[in-house]
């Protein structure tokens, strides 16, 4: 990532150590912030609250962890739908 893509590492302010980020052998990756408690749980999503409108799930979990980007496929998939939920309601 540094420098081709930042200048520096970014740091995670629970615990002021850099973000961590984890490559994946399918091209994939892992970026997560220890979360509130401080307690690096290796990038754990698993929420330790119930989502709500007030809070983000994805912060709410044991580690902060960052959503992956759509895959091509998915945001295909995701704009068909769409698109046919839309005809449905007789807009065409």
């Amino acid at each position: 990532m540094v420098p081709s893509y930042v200048a520096e590492l970014p740091l995670d302010f629970m615990d002021g150590k850099p973000l961590r980020y984890q490559p994946r052998p399918d091209g994939t990756f892992l970026l997560y912030s220890v979360g509130e408690d401080g307690e690096d749980n290796g990038g754990d999503p698993t929420s330790t609250q119930v989502a709500n409108d007030r809070n983000k799930f994805w912060w709410k979990g044991r580690d902060a962890v960052w959503p992956m980007p759509a895959t091509a496929a998915e945001t295909k998939a995701y704009e068909e739908k769409g698109g046919e939920e839309w005809k449905a309601k007789k807009h065409l």
